[in-house]
């Protein structure tokens, strides 16, 4: 007797350790998927949540869905992962030495306007700003607007009342 198996996406040929109950381990996130986030594909990247992926699986070198969509200038695939629980203070590596999706986006973009989307977005998510990378990086790349935003979100972070003008 055969049991037939639920229909999947072509794209969920992938292993993610933590999808299966009791496998234990981090979510690997492989090629697949990052290749649709820096191409900015909400339906791939949805239809593999659906299907039981982590919002905030690493590739094996560190990067997540959110942060390749951030560096890729995706501002609506950035925003649709922050609606669906990405953290926003996410590394490109497992460690606290990598960049965050904030500082990445601020400075690795060649669009500034790109840049303060996906700065917004982030901050308005709660992502913790970094006066000595974010800020300062923001300033030596000339993105005036950016590193605004990037002042703005560390004052309001730590209590500092803002007055916009």
């Amino acid at each position: 007797m055969s049991h037939a198996q639920p229909a999947t996406p072509p794209f969920t040929v992938m292993l993610f350790k933590d999808t299966f109950p009791g496998s234990g381990g981090p979510a690997v996130l492989l090629i697949p998927m990052l290749d649709a986030a820096n191409a900015g594909n909400e339906e791939a990247v949805l239809a593999w949540l659906s299907h039981g992926g982590h919002i905030d699986a690493r590739a094996v070198d560190g990067g997540t869905l959110l942060v390749v969509a951030a560096v890729s200038g995706e501002t609506s695939l950035v925003q649709l992962l922050l609606r669906h629980g990405a953290d926003p203070n996410v590394m490109d590596t497992e460690d606290t030495k990598g960049n965050s999706a904030l500082s990445m986006a601020a400075v690795s973009l060649k669009s500034e306007d790109e840049a303060r989307d996906i700065v917004q977005a982030l901050l308005a998510a709660g992502a913790s700003v970094n006066l000595q990378t974010d800020f300062r990086a923001a300033k030596h790349q000339k993105r005036e607007e950016v590193a605004k935003l990037l002042e703005k979100g560390f004052l309001l972070q730590h209590g500092v009342p803002v007055c916009d003008h």
